[in-house]
């Protein structure tokens, strides 16, 4: 009777250790509806000869970007504290620098207070990656092109009619703002076929979030460099 006592109370015991464990050893993800929006920097790789390219991916050309992942409740709100998981199709992801990287492919990476969860990429080809948290999923697609882009302006465009002449009061629903994002390479002249992603971050200060619409969203840079978008508010 002393023996079949024990045995269940030992069995419980273990049983809420390995659920202890379990708890320990999970993910902190959002609640149902949130969402995940990714975004790069830049979002066309541009490939260039660097030791990082021989030695991580056995390739003479490579690039680098940053993915963000903006994790968001249903609501809009970003969500600090969540864990993210990157994945790729082609191309590495790490932390760090390319010289002296942390692979974390498919580690958790947790959200800091604007719900940003942030890493970087090594690629030699075209790539989408996937950030995962919970059931929330966001993908973003980084192109690659050859070349040596050396920076990336933002300036308000006027050329276009029905804009705003300033960036800098948008107090109407009804007003737009022109932008164009240039790519400079490395001797002043503009760079080609880059594809430019358009989105808003860290935009809610004190549970007020500010949106719009970016149209179009991902524009390509023309023969001058420039990629022109309107942004019109939610």
């Amino acid at each position: 009777m002393i023996s079949q006592t024990r045995i269940p109370l030992a069995a419980a015991a273990a049983l809420a250790l390995l659920a202890l464990a379990s708890c320990e050893d999970s993910d902190t993800i959002p609640p149902p509806g949130s969402t995940i929006v990714v975004s790069g920097n830049p979002t066309t790789v541009v490939l260039g000869t660097a030791p990082e390219c021989n030695t991580l991916l056995q390739e003479a050309m490579c690039g680098t970007a940053e993915v963000v992942a903006t994790v968001s409740n249903e609501l809009g709100l970003p969500l600090p504290g969540q864990d993210v998981r990157f994945s790729s199709t082609a191309g590495l992801i790490f932390l760090g620098t390319a010289s002296n990287p942390q692979l974390i492919s498919n580690l958790p990476i947790e959200t800091d207070q604007f719900g940003n969860a942030r890493v970087n990429l090594i690629t030699t080809l075209t790539t989408t990656v996937e950030a995962r948290s919970g059931t929330a999923i966001g993908t973003l697609t980084f192109n690659t092109v050859q070349g040596n882009l050396s920076a990336i302006t933002l300036n308000n465009d006027t050329t276009q009619t029905g804009c705003m002449s300033s960036t800098t009061n948008v107090i109407s629903c009804n007003q737009s703002v022109c932008l164009v994002a240039t790519a400079i390479d490395t001797g002043g002249a503009g760079l080609p076929g880059v594809v430019m992603n358009f989105a808003l971050q860290n935009n809610t200060v004190s549970g007020n979030t500010f949106n719009g619409t970016f149209n179009p969203a991902q524009p390509v840079t023309d023969a001058n460099g420039d990629a022109f978008t309107t942004f019109t508010p939610d």
